[in-house]
């Protein structure tokens, strides 16, 4: 080997070997840490006794103060992505399980652009757990652009971690929230961890109604194909609520997704709930949300405030809603997806922490609908899980 070529490697591996030192991830009691915290310094007092709980069930958890994570990761364009790294320290040390202490007013969210109806942004937690790939591959600031935007960037969709988000923003929230969640993992309800809810209504065309032709793409067409995954659970109820219900190439047993329907199931408590929906402001979903929650007009108390939605539900021409690729192409990679969740098994079992467990011995991250008195309703699909 070339004299010069060898001693650069052996001078990036001495560099290397001092980042890794200099930045070795902190431990508990000596061992890595397997669920991270991370909050505010004014709210980590609160957190810490969920971390001494964890811990003493054979999870070592730890809770990362705000200051400490800005310190440690002085280099990055703000504190969403700070926060993004210091997630990622924390996996590639062994960290399975991740928990955002607080709503955006307390750990920051990230918006990624979204290509619908003209483009948007919305606030998503996957920034913080889908830790492989560039979210800002072109360095505009734009977060998540899609592969067939220009321009675009490389945005990782699959989780490496699995992620909550405690919706609290005070002490007393806080507090509450973490006595909720010791409290059912001592002692749980002892009913609800065996319900399933799978809600499923049509996406396109946005306006569809009985009687009118096939849609272009039902959202039960997502939940079907995983339904022989939950078949060898023999303890489980898996209850089916569509809007198209009555659709001859479903499983028999599917019900009416109605706004009764499901807040009557949520209300009775759910292991594991799938919401499938467009979030117009007239749809099932953003609804029963809002019944739930209590939203106020402003829309706040939630894990991300927006303006309370207003108008009439949109309703675009048929070309454009069939024509997008994104829309053509969302089925399949949410059907690939969440069946790759159910499939793997080493994923799955860890899945009890942030109740997506189909079985009896389900840890919560968020034990019921009450937490914070209220003030979950606006959290986005991965702080719900």
């Amino acid at each position: 080997m070339d004299r010069t070529l060898a001693s650069a490697l052996l001078g990036a591996l001495a560099l290397a070997a001092v980042t890794s030192s200099a930045h070795a991830y902190p431990t508990r009691d000596g061992k890595p840490v397997e669920f991270l915290i991370i909050t505010s310094d004014l709210l980590a007092p609160s957190f810490a006794p969920l971390a001494d709980w964890k811990t003493q069930t054979g999870v070592p958890a730890i809770v990362r103060p705000l200051s400490a994570v800005i310190a440690d990761h002085p280099v990055a364009f703000d504190d969403a992505e700070r926060v993004r790294l210091e997630i990622r320290d924390a996996w590639a040390a062994g960290a399975k399980w991740v928990l955002l202490g607080g709503d955006a007013s307390v750990v920051p969210k990230r918006l990624a652009r979204s290509s619908f109806f003209g483009g948007n942004d919305i606030p998503t937690d996957l920034y913080f757990q889908c830790l492989d790939g560039d979210w800002d591959a072109n360095g505009n600031h734009i977060y998540g652009e899609a592969a067939f935007a220009v321009p675009s960037d490389n945005a990782d969709l699959v989780p490496e971690v699995w992620l909550g988000r405690a919706p609290v923003s005070t002490l007393v929230d806080a507090a509450r929230f973490v006595q909720k969640t010791i409290q059912v993992q001592r002692t749980p309800a002892g009913d609800y961890e065996h319900r399933s809810l799978e809600c499923a209504e049509v996406l396109f065309p946005d306006n569809w109604n009985p009687g009118d032709p096939d849609p272009s793409f039902d959202g039960s067409d997502i939940v079907e194909p995983l339904l022989p995954y939950f078949d060898p659970h023999s303890t489980l109820a898996v209850t089916r609520l569509y809007e198209r219900f009555t659709n001859p190439a479903l499983r028999p047993g599917a019900l009416a997704e109605t706004r009764a329907a499901v807040l009557a199931q949520m209300n009775a408590g759910v292991n594991q709930a799938l919401v499938i929906g467009v979030g117009n402001s007239s749809d099932v979903r953003t609804e029963v949300l809002g019944q739930l929650y209590g939203c106020g007009a402003d829309g706040s108390r939630g894990a991300v405030d927006h303006d309370a939605p207003v108008g009439q539900r949109i309703r675009l021409p048929q070309t454009r809603q069939r024509d997008d690729p994104a829309v053509a192409n969302c089925g399949g990679f949410l059907e690939a997806h969440a069946g790759r969740l159910l499939r793997q098994g080493a994923l799955l079992a860890d899945a009890d922490i942030l109740r997506v467990r189909a079985a009896s011995d389900s840890e919560d991250v968020v034990p019921d609908l009450e937490l914070g008195d209220g003030c979950a309703h606006c959290l986005d699909v991965s702080g719900q899980l």
